[in-house]
This record gives C-alpha cells, sequence and structure tokens, in this order.
C-alpha cells in the first residue's frame, strides 16, 4: 500500500517561491526613486506619466501571469521612452528598467535564451550612462536566468559581480545588497545546499530587520524564504515558527487578502503535508486557494500552484479521480500560460504520472514520466534536481512492476545525478540510497540493502540530529530487511525507534504514527502474540479512520493484516469480513482491475484454500492471475507468486501433475528474472519438494530439498527460520521413508533454531514439538510421544485460544498415543474433544471434522465395535467426497477403512470391492509406482487370503513388494511389511519353510531398521512363534511369544491388548505342551486385560472365556469348564442373532459338557476292575481321543491383531488360537 508521489512530495520539499513584488525584484525601484528625479518639463512629463502607467498595467499583468500582455505594455512603454529628447540619461534609465521588465517576461515564460539577450541589452544601455547600480541589477537578472537553467556556478557568479558593485557603491549593510544576498539563497536552495542558503537568508534577514525594523514585508520575504530551507532540511517545527512570524507580519501591513499571505498559508499547508497531516494542510491550501481566486480570479498560475498543492493532498488521501482532476486544472492554466515545454508543466507531467501508476496504470505512467524527463532535459543545463526526480519516479514504476534490474539502473541515473549537483556527503542522497536499498531488498539481497540504509542513516543523523521524521524512515527500512530475514528481535529494536521519534515530533493521532503500530504489530504476529498484534492493528485502524476517512487504502491495509491474524486463528469468517472490507476500499478507490485488488482476491483465496474449498480458492487465485497478467504481463513474480498458488491447491487436491506444472511455470519466470541462487526460487523448489514427497519420489524430493536449502543457508545463514521450515520438510521425506533416526536429528536441528530465535512458547515450536511427536510415536516411545505432543497443545492453546483447528489437531495427535497402547477410553475423549473443537471453529462440514471422524471409527474398530466404526467412517467419507468430490486421496483412504470393517465382518468380497476403488483412485492420481498404491495391493491380497485364494493373494502382494523394492530398496519398513505379508500365505497354503524364510527376511529388516525393542519386531516374533506352533515345535514357539510379550511389555506396560494378546499366545502353547495350570495363568492374565479395557460384551472375553474352558476341561474340572461357556454364552447372546451358529455351537459344547457330568456321577470306578479290564477299558477309550481333540477345536478363540500401530493400512495379522492349530493339522490350512 505504499503511495507513489512527486519526489518532491517524499522528500518534504514543495516550494512555492515567495511572490515578491514586482518592483523591487525587477525594478528596484527604492534604488531608483533615490537616483532619479524628473525635471519639471510639462510635455515631458506626460510622456514619463503615460510610460509609468503603461509600465503600472505591464506590472499587474505580469503579477497575474499573463506575460505576453505585459510585454505588450512594456513594449508600448520602451516605444514612448524615444519620445523624451531633453533628458538622454532619464530615457536611457527608463528603458534599461524597462528592457528588464521585458526580459522578466520571457524568463518567466522559460525563454531564457531572449530573456538573456534583452538583459544584456539593458546593461549595455547600463554602461553606456555608466550606471553602476542599474549594471548590479542586470546582474541580478541575470543570475535569476541562470538559476532556471541550472546554470548555478555561472548566477552564482552575477550575483557575486552584483554584491561587489553594490558593497563598493553603497556599503555592506544596504538594504539593496540583502536582496542580492536573498538571490544567492535561493541559488542555493534549489541547489540543495540549505546550509549555504540559510547563511545567505539569514545575511538578507541580518541587513533587513536593521535597516527595516521588523514589522516589514522585505523581513517576512527573509522569513519565509529561511521557513523554506528549513522544510527542505525536514526541520517542521522551525518551518512553522519562521511561516507563521511572515504570515503575522503580512496580515497586519497587508490585512487578510493579499498574495504574499497566501503563499504563506501555502508554506504552512506543506509543512503539515509532510507531517501527514492531510485534513490540516487541505485547510490551509484552501485559504491561500480563496485568496489567489478573489485577487487575481481562476485562470493565473498561482491559482495554478493552488490546484497543485490540493492534487497532492488528495493523492496522499487516495482520491485519486479528484486529484487528477486537479491536476488537470494546473497542467491547463501552465500550459496555457507557459506554453507546453516548462519545468512547471513537467512537474504537472510527473504528478499525473504518479496517479496512474497508483492505479496500476504503469504504461500510462511510464509514458508520461518520460514526457516530463524529455522537457527536463530538453529544458536544463547540466544535472538538474528534476531530472533525478524523474530518474526516480520511472524507477519507482519498474520496481512496483517487480523488474528491478530497469528499477536500479534509473535509480543509479537518478544518484549520479543528485552527486553531481550535491555530492557524496549531502543528506539529500538519502533518498536515493533509500530506493536502491528497496531493490536490494526486493531482491533479497539483505547485505547490500542494510549497507545503503546505514549508509542512508548515517548521512540524516549527521545533518538532522537523531530526532527527525527522517530517522525514522530510515530506522522503518533497516527494520523491515531484519523482518524479511526473520531477525524480529533485531526488527522490533528499529521499529519501536522509528516509533519514538513520530510519538514524540508528531503526535498519538498521526498516519506516521499509525503505520509504525501496524509494523510492530506484523512482528507480533510472527512471534504469534496474536493479542498483542491484533491491538496494534486496531490502533493503527482508529488512527487512520481518524485521519484518512472510511476509504483509504492504508484503511484497506489494516482490514487485510487484521484478516490474516483471524486466518492465523482459524477465525477464517472473520478473516473473510476483513479482507471482504478490504477489497471493497480498493475497488472503490482503484476499480475492479489493479494489483492492490489483484491481493486482496489472493487472500481471500488463501481462506478459501484453508478450508479445502478448493473451487472457490481457485477462483480467486485465477481472478489474481488475470489482473497481475494484464497490468504487469505475464513473465513478472507476481504472476508467478500466484502460479505458485494455484499449484498449492492443485497440490492439495491430490491433482499432483497439475501442482508440478505450474509450478513449473512459476520456477521458470524466476529463473528469468531473479539469479538462480534467489530466496524465492528456493520457495518454490520446496513446494516441488513437497509434491514430489506426496508421489513418494523421496530421493527426488531430497535433492530438491537440498537446492532450497543450500540458497537459504548461503543468504539467510544456518540460524534463520526459512531454514528451519526446510530442514522440517526433509524431515517429513525422512519419515516417510521410515529413516525414523535421521528424521529424528533432522527435526532437533529444526527445533534448535527456531529456540534460539524465537520465545519459547512461540506458536512455531509447537510445530516442531509435533513433529518429534510423530516420530516417538513410530518407535513405539508413547510416553516422550505423549509429552511433545503435550507441549505443542499447551503453546497451541495458550497462543490460539481453545477453539482453533491446530488445538483440535493437538488433542488427536495425544489421541493417537492413547490409541496405540490400547487405552481407546482416552483416545476416544481426545477425538472427541478434537471433532467438538472442530465443529465450533469450522462447522460439521469440513474435511478436518471428517478426519476426526476418521480417527474415532479407529477405536471402535479397535474396540470390535464394528457397526459404530462403520459409520463413523462413511460419515468420514461423505463429507470427504461433497469437499474433495469422488477422486481424491483421502475418499481413497475412506474406502480402505470401510473395507478393513467389512473384513472384520467376514464379509470379504465387499472389502475387496472398497479395497478395488480406493486402488482405482490411487492409481489414477499417484501413478502405479507409489507406496499407496502398493498397500492398496496389499489390502485386496489379504480380501484373497481371508477367501483362501491364495495364487491371487500372492500375486497382488509380489506386486506391492515389486513397488515397495523399486521405490524404497531392501532395506525398507514398508518392504518388510511386504514379506511378512508373503510369509502369512505361504503358511496359509501350509508351506511352512518359505513362510519362515519370508517372516526371518522382514525380522532382519526391522531388526537392522528399528532396532530390537519396537513393536513390529515384536509381531514379526509372533508370526515367526505362529510358524513353530503350527509345526509343532512349541519350545521355539514359545521363546518367540515370550520375546513379543518382553517388547510389548516393556514398550505399552501391562493394561494393553496387544499384551493381552501376548499371554493368550503364550497360554495356547501350554495347553498344547499339557502345562495346564500355566497355561489358566495367561488366559486368566489376558482376560482381566480385555475385561478392563473392552468391558464384558466383547467377542474377544467370549473366546477366552471358551479357551479357559477348553483348560478346566482337560483338568476334568467340567463345572468349572461349563462356567466359562456359559459365560460366553451369555456375551454371545448380546452380540448376535438368537438364530446365529456361533451360539448354536456354544450350547452344544454346554450340552456335551453337561452329558459328560452326568456320565461321570454313574460311572463304575476302574479302581474296582480287575487289572486286565482296566488296561483294556484304557485302550478303548485311547481310540476316542481324536475326536475328542476335535470337539475341543471348536471351542475356539480367534484374535485380531495389526501389524503396523497406528493407521498404516499393512494386513492384519490373525493370531492362532487353540481350536485355529488343532483345525490346521486337521484341514491342511492355516491362517494367523
Amino acid at each position: 500500500n505504499k503511495k507513489i508521489v512527486n519526489n518532491s512530495i517524499i522528500t518534504g520539499v514543495i516550494i512555492n517561491e515567495e511572490p515578491v513584488p514586482f518592483d523591487q525584484l525587477i525594478d528596484g525601484n527604492n534604488i531608483l526613486n533615490i537616483l532619479y528625479t524628473p525635471e519639471n518639463h510639462d510635455e515631458g512629463q506626460i510622456i514619463i506619466e503615460k510610460i509609468q502607467l503603461l509600465r503600472q498595467h505591464g506590472l499587474e499583468a505580469f503579477q497575474i501571469g499573463y506575460y505576453k500582455q505585459a510585454r505588450l505594455q512594456f513594449m508600448e512603454a520602451l516605444d514612448l521612452t524615444h519620445s523624451i529628447s531633453d533628458n538622454s540619461t532619464e530615457r536611457e534609465g527608463l528603458q534599461c528598467d524597462i528592457y528588464l521588465h521585458i526580459a522578466a517576461t520571457y524568463r518567466q515564460q522559460h525563454q531564457l535564451d531572449r530573456a538573456k539577450e534583452i538583459c544584456h541589452r539593458s546593461n549595455k544601455v547600463a554602461i553606456q550612462i555608466d550606471d553602476q547600480i542599474r549594471m548590479a541589477l542586470c546582474l541580478d537578472s541575470l543570475g535569476e536566468i541562470g538559476k532556471i537553467q541550472n546554470s548555478y556556478e555561472e548566477s552564482i557568479q552575477y550575483y557575486h559581480q552584483s554584491l561587489e558593485i553594490k558593497s563598493e557603491l553603497l556599503g555592506p549593510d544596504n538594504i539593496v545588497i540583502a536582496d542580492t544576498y536573498h538571490g544567492l539563497g535561493h541559488i542555493y536552495y534549489h541547489q540543495c545546499q540549505p546550509k549555504q542558503a540559510l547563511a545567505m537568508y539569514e545575511k538578507a534577514l541580518t541587513i533587513r530587520l536593521q535597516v527595516l525594523r521588523s514589522q516589514n514585508l522585505d523581513v517576512a520575504e527573509s522569513f519565509h524564504s529561511i521557513a523554506n530551507v528549513y522544510l527542505q532540511q525536514f526541520k517542521y517545527d522551525e518551518a512553522l515558527i519562521m511561516y507563521n512570524k511572515a504570515i503575522e507580519i503580512r496580515v497586519a501591513k497587508l490585512g487578510h487578502d493579499n498574495l504574499p499571505l497566501a503563499c504563506s498559508y501555502d508554506g504552512v499547508g506543506n509543512v503539515y503535508f509532510n507531517q501527514y497531516q492531510y485534513q490540516e494542510a487541505l485547510e490551509m491550501y484552501e485559504k491561500s486557494k480563496g485568496i489567489r481566486c478573489t485577487i487575481l480570479g481562476n485562470n493565473n498560475l498561482d491559482i495554478a500552484q493552488s490546484f497543485y498543492n490540493e492534487g497532492n493532498v488528495l493523492t496522499a488521501l487516495c482520491k485519486y479521480s479528484d486529484a487528477l482532476s486537479s491536476y488537470k486544472k494546473s497542467l491547463s492554466i501552465r500550459q496555457e500560460i507557459l506554453g507546453s515545454t516548462h519545468l512547471e508543466v513537467a512537474t504537472l507531467f510527473s504528478c499525473i504520472g504518479n496517479i496512474f501508476a497508483n492505479q496500476f496504470k504503469y504504461l500510462d505512467a511510464l509514458s508520461i514520466h518520460q514526457e516530463a524527463l524529455m522537457i527536463r532535459l530538453k529544458l536544463s543545463k547540466g544535472s538538474c534536481k528534476d531530472e533525478a526526480d524523474s530518474y526516480n519516479q520511472i524507477g519507482r514504476i519498474y520496481f512496483n512492476q517487480q523488474n528491478y534490474e530497469e528499477a536500479m539502473s534509473y535509480f543509479q541515473k537518478a544518484f549520479n545525478v543528485q552527486v553531481d549537483i550535491v555530492g557524496l556527503d549531502s543528506f539529500l542522497l538519502c533518498q536515493s540510497y533509500n530506493n536502491i536499498g528497496n531493490v536490494y531488498s526486493r531482491q533479497l539481497q539483505y547485505h547490500n540493502a542494510l549497507s545503503v540504509y546505514e549508509k542512508s542513516l548515517n548521512l540524516q543523523l549527521q545533518s538532522l540530529g537523531d530526532c527527525h521524521l527522517r530517522i525514522a524512515t530510515s530506522y522503518n527500512h533497516i527494520g523491515s530487511v531484519y523482518f524479511q530475514q526473520l531477525k524480529f528481535e533485531e526488527s522490533i529494536v528499529m521499529y519501536n525507534k522509528a516509533k519514538a521519534i513520530r510519538l514524540q515530533l508528531l503526535g498519538e493521532n498521526n498516519l506516521l504514527v499509525a503505520q509504525s503500530y501496524s509494523y510492530i504489530g506484523q512482528i507480533y504476529i510472527r512471534q504469534s502474540k496474536y493479542d498483542d498484534a491484533l491491538a496494534l492493528l486496531e490502533k493503527s485502524l482508529d488512527i487512520r479512520l481518524n485521519q484518512a476517512g472510511d476509504c483509504h487504502l492504508d484503511v484497506a491495509a489494516s482490514y487485510s493484516n487484521m484478516g490474516h491474524i483471524f486466518s492465523l486463528l482459524s477465525k477464517n469468517d472473520d478473516a473473510l469480513c476483513m479482507y471482504r472490507k478490504s477489497l471493497k476500499i480498493r475497488t472503490e478507490i482503484l476499480g475492479t482491475n489493479n494489483l492492490l485488488v489483484a491481493a486482496a482476491y489472493n487472500n481471500i483465496g488463501n481462506i478459501y484454500s484453508q478450508q479445502h474449498n478448493h473451487d472457490h480458492a481457485l477462483g480467486m487465485y485465477r481472478d489474481s492471475l488475470r489482473i497481475r497478467s494484464e497490468i504487469l504481463g505475464s513473465h513478472n513474480l507476481k504472476v508467478a507468486e500466484s502460479w505458485q498458488n494455484i499449484g498449492l491447491v492443485y497440490a492439495d487436491q491430490a491433482k499432483y501433475e497439475e501442482a508440478l506444472k505450474t509450478f513449473d511455470q512459476a520456477l521458470k519466470i524466476q529463473l528469468d528474472i531473479l539469479d538462480h541462487d534467489n530466496l524465492t526460487i528456493a520457495t518454490t523448489y520446496s513446494n516441488i519438494g513437497n509434491v514430489y514427497n506426496q508421489q513418494t519420489k523421496y530421493e527426488d524430493a531430497l535433492v530438491i530439498f537440498d537446492k532450497s536449502l543450500n540458497i537459504q543457508i548461503k543468504f539467510l545463514g544456518e540460524q534463520n527460520l526459512q531454514v528451519s521450515q526446510t530442514y522440517n520438510e526433509i524431515g517429513n521425506v525422512l519419515v516417510n521413508q521410515t529413516k525414523y533416526n535421521q528424521a529424528l536429528l533432522v527435526y532437533e536441528k529444526s527445533l534448535n533454531i527456531r529456540l534460539q530465535i524465537l520465545s519459547e512458547n512461540h506458536i512455531e515450536l509447537a510445530t516442531c514439538y509435533t513433529n518429534i511427536g510423530h516420530i516417538y510415536s513410530r518407535q513405539t516411545k508413547y510416553s516422550e510421544a505423549h509429552v511433545m505432543y503435550r507441549k505443542s497443545l499447551d503453546i497451541r492453546i495458550a497462543k490460539l485460544g481453545e477453539v482453533n483447528v491446530h488445538v483440535a489437531a493437538s488433542y488427536g495427535d495425544l489421541g493417537l498415543t492413547y490409541y496405540y497402547q490400547s487405552q481407546y477410553t482416552d483416545a476416544l475423549s481426545m477425538y472427541q474433544k478434537s471433532v467438538d473443537i472442530l465443529k465450533m471453529a469450522i462447522g460439521d462440514s469440513n474435511t478436518h471434522v471428517a478426519n476426526s471422524y476418521h480417527n474415532i471409527g479407529n477405536i471402535y474398530k479397535k474396540q470390535y465395535k464394528y457397526a459404530e466404526a462403520l459409520i463413523q467412517y462413511r460419515e468420514s467419507l461423505n463429507i470427504r467426497q461433497k469437499k474433495y468430490g469422488k477422486n481424491h486421496l483421502d475418499v481413497a483412504a475412506s474406502y480402505n477403512s470401510i473395507g478393513d470393517i467389512l473384513m472384520l465382518q467376514s464379509k470379504y468380497a465387499d472389502a475387496q470391492t472398497m479395497f478395488r476403488k480406493s486402488l482405482a483412485i490411487q492409481i489414477e492420481i499417484l501413478g502405479d509406482q507409489n507406496t499407496d498404491v502398493a498397500t492398496c495391493y496389499d489390502n485386496i491380497g489379504d480380501s484373497y487370503y481371508n477367501m483362501r485364494q491364495y495364487p491371487e493373494a500372492m500375486a497382488m502382494c509380489n506386486k506391492s513388494l515389486a513397488i515397495r523394492l523399486a521405490l524404497l530398496g531392501e532395506q525398507n519398513i514398508e518392504v518388510s511389511h511386504s514379506y511378512s505379508n508373503i510369509g502369512r500365505i505361504y503358511c496359509g497354503q501350509l508351506n511352512y519353510k518359505e513362510g519362515l524364510q519370508m517372516y526371518q527376511k522382514s525380522l532382519s529388516i526391522r531388526l537392522q531398521m528399528l532396532g530390537e525393542k519396537h513393536l513390529d519386531v515384536a509381531n514379526s516374533y509372533s508370526r515367526i512363534g505362529h510358524v513353530y506352533y503350527c509345526q509343532q515345535k512349541y519350545i521355539y514357539a514359545l521363546s518367540m511369544y515370550q520375546k513379543l510379550l518382553s517388547i510389548r511389555l516393556e514398550l505399552l506396560g501391562e493394561e494393553n491388548l496387544q499384551v493381552a494378546n501376548a499371554y493368550n499366545k503364550i497360554g495356547n502353547v501350554h495347553f498344547r505342551t499339557n502345562h495346564h495350570q500355566d497355561a489358566l495363568t495367561m488366559y486368566q492374565k489376558a482376560i482381566h486385560i480385555r475385561l478392563t479395557l473392552l468391558g464384558d460384551c466383547n467377542k474377544e472375553i467370549v473366546d477366552l472365556y471358551k479357551n479357559m474352558g477348553s483348560v478346566y476341561k482337560r483338568l476334568s474340572r467340567l463345572k468349572d469348564a461349563s462356567a466359562m461357556y456359559e459365560k460366553a454364552l451369555q456375551i454371545q447372546s448380546r452380540l448376535y442373532d438368537s438364530n446365529d451358529a456361533r451360539i448354536a455351537n456354544t450350547r452344544d459344547n454346554i450340552a456335551r459338557l453337561q452329558q459328560k457330568q452326568y456320565s461321570s456321577s454313574y460311572s463304575f470306578p476302574l479302581i474296582h476292575l480287575p487289572t486286565r479290564f482296566r488296561s483294556r477299558f484304557r485302550q478303548s477309550c485311547t481310540s476316542q481321543r481324536t475326536s475328542s481333540s476335535q470337539m475341543e477345536s471348536a471351542l475356539k478363540s480367534q484374535e485380531n491383531e495389526t501389524d503396523m500401530p497406528g493407521e498404516s493400512r499393512i494386513l492384519a495379522e490373525k493370531q492362532p488360537t487353540i481350536s485355529q492349530a488343532l483345525y490346521a493339522h486337521s484341514s491342511n490350512h492355516t491362517k494367523e
């Protein structure tokens, strides 16, 4: 929202030359009246009176600005002088004076050669009559012409010659000498040498005060000129004092309606204008304009000056149409009076060009600034400040077009011109230094930018002292560089210095103070001090509304900044409200086709993108792109930025190829415009790297992130937030490669950088803690993960409040740690908190809410509440389909989860349908070489496995393995999953040898990648133990299961379902080896855990009661056995329909047990039989054992266990029960 105004406005130099009474500057009657006394001849007296009358009419026309009419009057008077015959000295004296009048008209019309020629004629006449004083006046006139031609050295020579003559004839303290000093002051003033100008003006003032006393119009003129110098030096308080002194004298001497007073009002208005007190400035300009209209009418140069001043204020108030109207009125008058080739006409062209630039009409602005430059070059001789002004204005247009090379070229030209005028040690070079620093800053060459800004600051400190508005501006420039370098503490020091100066000089209610509040507020935003930031931005907004009204670009900027805070707080509705207010103001002031409106569209697009409202986001970004392309051309960095935003939406939609195309488009523009190691290019590399990561092109992602990181470290050093962010992104890739130790190191690097730069509770630290927590979760270090997630949650609540999507995410992370530890009640509580917050923050039809439903579904699945899980998954799917359409990776994930539930419900064909839907989406989006696609093949393989279609299952798992080997290499956790799944199929085919080899391959990889103490390693021991169990190698099986139990106890603690699962396995081995009491102990431990965690209405409890019933039966404790089956039956009656086969099976078992109990109560004791009969009876009973075992095998307990902790969609490992193991031997089929 930086306004571009005329350079003289920016530097505080808006000068209205003092309209000195014509008879003082041109005629010098206060001298001539002393030297000239006409003789009393009637005819000669009449002619002289006519000549004086014509001169008076000419002077009046001259003062109004009608130079041609004035010249006609003077020419007629000159002709009449030839009628004076009696006194040749008198005649020639009059001719000398009238020549100076005529020269003045040519001078004001900028016909300087002609003016100089007439001046020389006057001087010739003065020489002829040997009139030294008139010679001096001719030199003064030549000096004024030289000033306009920028021939300052020549002008100074003329003034010094005049001064020498006057001093010799009249003495050093004569009032006439004061006029020459005053003229010299004008030269130095226009040379931008304020010290020398002030010295000359003060000499003139001293003489005038001595001769004329204080209440004199010439003294007022000196006060006014001195005030102009103070204004040039930005000493606004001193300038106001001088202007007010001039006003006091002029009002006392001339009343309230006179042109010199109007000029002083302009001066006061200029001070207010440069202090950003626009209403006060406008009041002064209106006073001045009213006086001029009353005295001069509406068509003269003074009125043109008033329109010019009025245009400057209206420009600053963003009333561009009104400003343009005022400038054009001023231009029309000046062209009519001065002609089209005049410096004041060039100044108006420059102002109109600035309006076009503010309206983003850059081609029109460039055209009219070039026209102004041509006039200035044509009129100037040598270097002049107006020429430098044109170069600066053109440079600013290229700067705003982001054509930094052209901008730098013009700024350098302006700098060189100014050096020629004022040398290298003048504070007037500061504007050029600042312009050059701005280019370096935009090019991200921060070291160069700081160097140039500091040069500017030091020059100003030497000339202006340490409490000046220009010093404050320099502090702001330096602060902005630190801000871009993310050095917020250094930045806030600079911004506070600037604010302190502005408050001291301007008071609280000033637009510059509002700007300072806004700058500091933006630092607080980056420091996540959102309440402090909002308070400052509201202060800034109040001042701007008070000073500039409710339709001003600065007010729009305040709304935009406040919208950014609401966006970060996830208050998207409030953010949209602010952004739309900003857009409305910008559209009202600038129309719909300008860069600030494009920026507003961009901001609104960001909100829609956060809401995953992709269509609306793309619409906003495309509108922004269209405007930027039309104004800036298609080959521009702002256009590249729009392409980047569109690419980010495509990436969020999982349209990765489209995203890469748009990022490449942005990158081509950037590489053509910028150096290849520019920070902007580093950002684009990071965006591309994130897409590669999503596409599982991990090595490509790491290569491009490395490019980005090298650029950032080169320009910013290691200790920088952008570097920290890139480390995070590299860590994300390493996590996906399951290189957890390396990822942890990188995340910790990122965290350490942020800890050194940011406060200990900064919001960006929360992200680091979350990432590290994810690693600990993957490593099954749940206690450490919980600590990290809790740290992140505490920071987010403190900074963002309870109702925020990021806080909801932290609750979700905590829920995940409980989930992994089978603490499902706590997990459900966390997820419910998360979903409640999300509904309050963003509504109940949002993708974040969908994710929470999905997570809750996972818990219900673990609790074997499959119907409830299916409801949650379908709810999640519905939201995702509404938001994303039917072709999105999150939709594919929902299909997978629904398929998992259908698998658990033994609806294998329906499950496979879901998995294939998921597969189709993933192949379309990701291609067929992707790890998520590999997981889908695994899931389909699982469905075939459960339908005992082993060849088809093997084909799917081999496809999965091939993809993972190609993408990840042999030593990778996901490859170990594939080997494990293939091993499971071999075991299903009773090919235990091949199955064991696969399991051992998987274990070897897991041990190497994860170490001994990891749940994946435990799962490998489980599967290997199962093979030994099926091979009846119970000692080996027991060894594996004990390793399994040891790891799970250490990582998960006693109260965990996976621990219960291990107890159950060990119990099965003990049962098979006839260690029935040990088996019973294990089953009791398992059932205690399951009852605690799952309650008493769960099929897992049913299975354990049946297992315990089998043990009691072996121990011939038939009553206890029957009690266990009764308990199992009660639970089944609550879980299943009354005609379910499982209930019938349990009833049959109970009936058999009861029959056994009845038979045994009437049995004849064997001990009473003879020995030979006892032996035969035992043989008869032994022959019945097989059928007894088969009966026991029907009393089965099946257990379901997930191979990978968390949400990884890997084939579930099915845990064998006693009955399953027996079934395997009798039917040639096994399943883990």
